[in-house]
Protein backbone atom coordinates (compact mmCIF):
# COMPACT_ATOMS: atom_id res chain seq x y z
CA UNK A 1 0.00 0.00 0.00
CA UNK A 2 2.81 2.42 0.84
CA UNK A 3 4.71 1.52 -2.33
CA UNK A 4 1.63 2.55 -4.34
CA UNK A 5 1.58 5.89 -2.50
CA UNK A 6 5.19 7.00 -2.87
CA UNK A 7 5.45 10.68 -2.03
CA UNK A 8 2.04 10.77 -0.32
CA UNK A 9 2.19 12.67 2.97
CA UNK A 10 1.36 9.66 5.13
CA UNK A 11 2.80 8.89 8.52
CA UNK A 12 2.42 5.28 9.61
CA UNK A 13 2.92 4.17 13.18
CA UNK A 14 3.01 0.43 13.66
CA UNK A 15 2.55 -0.77 17.20
CA UNK A 16 3.43 -4.40 17.74
CA UNK A 17 1.75 -6.11 20.68
CA UNK A 18 1.71 -9.65 22.12
CA UNK A 19 -1.49 -11.44 21.08
CA UNK A 20 -0.49 -14.97 20.15
CA UNK A 21 1.69 -17.22 22.31
CA UNK A 22 4.54 -16.64 19.87
CA UNK A 23 4.35 -12.84 20.35
CA UNK A 24 6.03 -12.62 23.76
CA UNK A 25 9.16 -10.85 22.52
CA UNK A 26 9.57 -7.68 20.46
CA UNK A 27 9.46 -8.18 16.69
CA UNK A 28 12.67 -9.37 15.09
CA UNK A 29 14.80 -7.23 12.81
CA UNK A 30 13.44 -9.26 9.90
CA UNK A 31 9.83 -8.55 10.88
CA UNK A 32 10.56 -4.83 11.26
CA UNK A 33 12.31 -4.77 7.87
CA UNK A 34 9.12 -5.94 6.10
CA UNK A 35 7.85 -2.37 6.35
CA UNK A 36 10.89 -0.46 5.14
CA UNK A 37 9.55 3.00 4.39
CA UNK A 38 10.83 6.29 5.84
CA UNK A 39 7.24 7.30 6.69
CA UNK A 40 6.93 4.36 9.10
CA UNK A 41 7.84 4.28 12.79
CA UNK A 42 7.48 1.00 14.69
CA UNK A 43 6.98 0.44 18.41
CA UNK A 44 6.67 -2.54 20.79
CA UNK A 45 3.77 -2.33 23.27
CA UNK A 46 4.25 -5.36 25.58
CA UNK A 47 1.36 -4.35 27.87
CA UNK A 48 -1.06 -3.60 24.96
CA UNK A 49 -1.70 -0.08 26.24
CA UNK A 50 -2.78 1.22 22.82
CA UNK A 51 -5.28 -1.61 22.46
CA UNK A 52 -6.72 -0.84 25.90
CA UNK A 53 -7.13 2.85 25.02
CA UNK A 54 -8.66 2.20 21.59
CA UNK A 55 -11.10 -0.55 22.58
CA UNK A 56 -13.79 1.58 24.31
CA UNK A 57 -13.60 4.22 21.57
CA UNK A 58 -14.00 1.64 18.82
CA UNK A 59 -16.81 -0.15 20.67
CA UNK A 60 -18.72 3.13 21.10
CA UNK A 61 -18.21 4.24 17.49
CA UNK A 62 -21.28 3.39 15.38
CA UNK A 63 -19.35 3.61 12.08
CA UNK A 64 -18.88 0.41 10.08
CA UNK A 65 -15.96 -1.94 10.55
CA UNK A 66 -14.62 -3.28 7.26
CA UNK A 67 -13.62 -6.93 7.49
CA UNK A 68 -13.72 -8.81 10.77
CA UNK A 69 -15.32 -6.67 13.54
CA UNK A 70 -14.14 -8.94 16.37
CA UNK A 71 -10.52 -7.81 15.78
CA UNK A 72 -11.67 -4.22 16.37
CA UNK A 73 -14.34 -4.49 19.05
CA UNK A 74 -13.01 -7.27 21.30
CA UNK A 75 -10.01 -7.34 23.62
CA UNK A 76 -7.34 -7.03 22.39
CA UNK A 77 -7.71 -4.77 19.36
CA UNK A 78 -5.23 -6.17 16.84
CA UNK A 79 -4.42 -6.47 13.17
CA UNK A 80 -6.37 -3.23 12.83
CA UNK A 81 -6.05 -0.23 10.54
CA UNK A 82 -7.66 3.14 11.17
CA UNK A 83 -7.49 6.40 9.22
CA UNK A 84 -7.29 9.85 10.78
CA UNK A 85 -7.36 13.29 9.17
CA UNK A 86 -4.35 15.62 9.50
CA UNK A 87 -4.26 17.62 12.66
CA UNK A 88 -6.37 15.20 14.68
CA UNK A 89 -5.13 15.41 18.25
CA UNK A 90 -4.78 12.29 20.30
CA UNK A 91 -5.79 12.61 23.93
CA UNK A 92 -7.42 10.34 26.46
CA UNK A 93 -9.64 8.92 25.13
CA UNK A 94 -8.22 8.84 21.60
CA UNK A 95 -10.40 10.00 18.70
CA UNK A 96 -12.46 7.60 16.60
CA UNK A 97 -10.99 6.92 13.15
CA UNK A 98 -12.81 7.76 9.92
CA UNK A 99 -12.01 4.26 8.63
CA UNK A 100 -11.81 1.03 10.64
CA UNK A 101 -10.74 -2.30 9.22
CA UNK A 102 -9.24 -5.66 10.13
CA UNK A 103 -7.33 -7.77 9.39
CA UNK A 104 -5.08 -5.28 7.67
CA UNK A 105 -4.07 -7.46 4.71
CA UNK A 106 -7.74 -8.26 3.96
CA UNK A 107 -8.97 -4.64 3.90
CA UNK A 108 -6.25 -3.00 1.80
CA UNK A 109 -8.55 -2.52 -1.21
CA UNK A 110 -11.15 -0.71 0.93
CA UNK A 111 -8.41 1.25 2.71
CA UNK A 112 -7.05 2.46 -0.63
CA UNK A 113 -10.55 3.49 -1.74
CA UNK A 114 -10.98 5.44 1.47
CA UNK A 115 -7.64 7.19 1.05
CA UNK A 116 -8.42 7.94 -2.62
CA UNK A 117 -11.73 9.53 -1.61
CA UNK A 118 -10.12 11.72 1.06
CA UNK A 119 -9.20 15.25 0.03
CA UNK A 120 -5.67 15.41 -1.36
CA UNK A 121 -3.04 15.31 1.33
CA UNK A 122 -5.71 14.66 3.94
CA UNK A 123 -5.17 11.15 5.27
CA UNK A 124 -3.54 9.41 8.17
CA UNK A 125 -3.12 5.72 8.48
CA UNK A 126 -3.36 3.79 11.70
CA UNK A 127 -3.08 0.08 11.75
CA UNK A 128 -3.81 -2.35 14.44
CA UNK A 129 -1.27 -1.96 16.86
CA UNK A 130 -0.50 0.33 13.92
CA UNK A 131 -1.52 3.89 13.45
CA UNK A 132 -0.33 6.65 11.23
CA UNK A 133 -0.77 10.32 10.63
CA UNK A 134 0.08 12.66 7.76
CA UNK A 135 3.31 14.58 8.17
Amino acid sequence: MLAERKGAPLRVLIVWEPVLRTDQAPPTTGALARVGDERVAQFWDPRRLLSARLLPVLQADSGPVIGKPSLVTEDPVWDFVGVYAPGVRWSDPPPAPSFKGAPVVSVLRELNRHLDAAPARNAHLEAAGTFARAR
